[in-house]
């Protein structure tokens, strides 16, 4: 059943489930007001800089103007303005330079890699939207490679943009584990049984992700035992020792396939990165029915460990459908609580800019028609106010979309799924456009 809404029969679509009644999304964060109380009443061991003052600045006007310089308040009804027509990247640190350790990264992309993280819940799963982000940013950069990958998907065949197969080895996320090991940006490892083995090979289109340059596998061990690598350079085994520290196996050479295979019995893999010497590394982390909220219980050793190995110039946050509800129209304990959880990403990754994506516009049914559902606004308000406490970059999603009434022209036009919440291939590509334009034009770059 659908619950009230109009949805269309696709098996992959559908993954993330159909709405109840009450306008949430089924399989969301489970227990989430616990969830917030818990994170209200803790107090964190977080050493970052104390919480930047907000901007002193004015709404804009209500028309919009091409040479209007944006400036910003929190509201819930705030509208956010367009500068040559395009969605702006809204700056909320005290000095205006949100986003400055990242324009200095691309400019080293000729000779460096440049990483982007995006974490989040299943709105880019599968790689939906990272994906076209990576494909634009590429276009004006280079890069080769996929990213990151976990050692297990329940959906292989879901994303397009590598070709994923495994045996033995299973997933453990950071909402209901207590294992140091799973604090990490991602919010996933993977474990193996003896004999476990994964391949990924390149695909052919786009042309960036056929094959990569560079392999590195994070990993720790709680025993002894060997790991035996494959690819287009040939077959190389390593025999590991028992550490609780994130160690790394790193291979250059050019390869459009990687197969990995262990002895060990729960060897723990942070994950692998599959990526060019140089260019645009976009990693795409989501957790389905994630809320964000458990990231501001991150290792900082973890997360120190495997900077040494993989760190990251942007830091991307996409949460916020999975708390959402029809009937709740204040989400301030969750900004409150994803205060903490952005503070806790910037003491792990002190290197590393970070840009809270709003999220997307959502349709509800009232009566027989679809309408946008009013508390989308109010969790946009909320990231909003999120963004501007903690002092870093925001993109509103919902607006750049069109706004009120978005959902539907999107669903109109095939580019949202038949839950009226999550993107499509298609929706992905004309969303990543509109972003990568915008964060371009907000670190002074061309296309």
């Amino acid at each position: 059943m659908t619950g009230g809404f109009i949805s269309d029969f696709n098996l992959f679509e559908d993954l993330s489930g159909p709405l109840d009644v009450k306008g949430r999304a089924t399989g969301g964060d489970i227990d989430l007001a616990q969830e917030i109380a818990e994170a209200e009443s803790e107090e964190l061991n977080v050493t970052a800089e104390e919480e930047p003052p907000v901007r002193e600045i004015e709404s804009p006007a209500a028309e919009e103007s091409e040479s209007y310089v944006p400036n910003y308040v929190n509201s819930n009804n705030f509208l956010s303005p367009r500068v040559d027509g395009e969605m702006v990247i809204e700056d909320y640190s005290p000095d205006g330079t949100a986003l400055a350790r990242f324009k200095a990264a691309l400019g080293r992309a000729a000779s460096e890699n440049v990483r982007i993280a995006v974490i989040g819940d299943s709105y880019i799963e599968g790689d939906l939207l990272c994906q076209d982000i990576r494909r634009k940013l590429r276009a004006v950069y280079g890069g080769s490679g996929v990213g990151y990958v976990a050692l297990h998907s329940d959906f292989p065949g879901f994303r397009r943009s590598v070709v994923q197969s495994d045996k033995g080895w299973t997933n453990h996320d950071i909402r209901t584990s207590r294992a140091t090991a799973v604090k990490t940006l991602s919010g996933v490892v993977s474990t193996s049984e003896p004999g476990a083995t994964v391949t990924f090979k390149g695909t052919s289109s786009p042309a960036d992700l056929k094959s990569w340059q560079r392999s590195t596998f994070i990993y720790s061990s709680p025993v002894a035992g060997n790991i035996e690598i494959k690819t287009s350079s040939g077959t190389q085994q390593f025999a590991v020792s028992a550490t609780d520290t994130p160690q790394a196996i790193e291979l250059d050479g050019h390869t459009d396939f990687i197969t990995l295979s262990t002895d060990i019995d729960s060897l723990v893999s942070y994950g692998l990165w599959l990526e060019g010497a140089n260019g645009i590394t976009v990693d795409c982390m989501s957790i389905r029915g994630y809320s964000g909220l458990k990231h501001r219980s991150l290792s900082p050793e973890i997360s120190s460990a495997m900077n040494v190995h993989v760190d990251y110039d942007l830091i991307i946050v996409e949460y916020g459908t999975n708390a959402v509800s029809e009937e709740q129209t204040d989400y301030t304990s969750y900004s409150n609580v994803m205060c903490k959880a952005i503070r806790r990403i910037r003491q792990c990754y002190p290197g590393s800019d970070i840009l809270i994506l709003g999220v997307g516009d959502r349709g509800i049914k009232h009566g027989s028609e679809v309408v946008s559902m009013p508390a989308i606004k109010s969790m946009t308000a909320a990231q909003r106010l999120t963004a501007q406490k903690c002092g870093v970059a925001f993109w509103d999603t919902r607006e750049a979309m069109g706004g009120d009434g978005s959902i539907v022209d999107w669903r109109k036009r095939g580019l949202v799924n038949g839950d009226y919440i999550h993107i499509n291939g298609k929706g992905g590509a004309e969303l990543a456009d509109m972003f990568v334009r915008s964060l371009l034009k907000a670190v002074g770059a061309n296309e």
